[in-house]
């Protein structure tokens, strides 16, 4: 039962997400990517060097959802972070999918106060994405509580994690990195091609996030919905498209609640 009412209340959370035009996104700053046969059409190919940045209104740090397809080309180097996606200009203050090379596992942390460095929320798993060859992965996060929060991680379509943690990072201030580090231009890149990348102002439920990877996996291209921050398909260009606005905290929020009543009623 527990397991049906997070879904339901998943469902209901992305369903009601903020409409809004749809429009170019365009990043800030690209440098030392080029394109190759990506999982779909073209994909871009990152090294060491590159940089992707976006401005933060494609990235909600209080809730969402963020997926994509990696095929990483070269194991990360020992005592070395790759960040897929991050956040802020501090160290940085927020990020997902930091691959450490020490243990070559998924690691997502949040930084609560990036002054201070009183609060980290990371997790890490025993999992390590294969050398030359696609893979799918989401990551779903929501502040549930005033001092709650859910992170669930997907692979290939199912979830492999799910954590409660301390409420997540603040609203996201800074640039947003695709790939790559914004904390210093000389951190090393994610190395190996990325893919169908969207990301959502809202929690998707486990069904869209299979759906999502069967789509791709069977040739068809994901539409930039109406809770897309951010949609990019590296068809030979990094811009985007972007259909939805950051839904504000206190709306997070109150979803997040309304989350929590439903999993502890259960």
């Amino acid at each position: 039962m527990l397991q049906q009412c997070f879904l339901s209340a998943l469902i209901l959370l992305g369903a009601a997400s903020l409409r809004a035009e749809p429009q170019t996104a365009a990043p800030e700053h690209a440098s030392g990517v080029t394109f190759a046969p990506g999982k779909l059409g073209r994909a871009a190919q990152l090294n060491e060097k590159s940089r992707i940045y976006f401005d933060s209104s494609v990235l909600n740090t209080a809730g969402g959802t963020a997926e994509l397809w990696i095929f990483p080309t070269a194991e990360t180097p020992e005592g070395k972070q790759n960040f897929l996606i991050s956040s802020g200009n501090n160290n940085p203050a927020w990020f997902f999918w930091g691959f450490d090379g020490k243990a070559n596992n998924f690691l997502s942390r949040s930084r609560k106060d990036a002054k201070t460095f009183s609060h980290y929320s990371s997790i890490r798993i025993p999992y390590s994405f294969p050398v030359n060859e696609w893979t799918h992965v989401a990551l779903v996060w929501c502040n549930v509580a005033p001092q709650e929060s859910l992170v669930q991680l997907y692979v290939n379509g199912k979830a492999v994690i799910e954590k409660f943690d301390q409420t997540l990072g603040p609203a996201n201030s800074g640039p947003v990195g695709i790939g790559c580090s914004t904390a210093s231009a000389g951190a090393p890149a994610f190395t190996g091609l990325i893919d169908e990348l969207r990301i959502s102002n809202a929690p998707r439920s486990p069904q869209e996030i299979m759906d999502n990877y069967q789509a791709v996996k069977n040739g068809k291209s994901l539409p930039a919905d109406e809770s897309t921050l951010l949609y990019l398909d590296f068809e030979d260009t990094l811009n985007g498209r972007k259909n939805a606005a950051p839904l504000p905290l206190e709306e997070l929020n109150k979803r997040g609640e309304k989350l929590l009543d439903l999993i502890v009623g259960e």
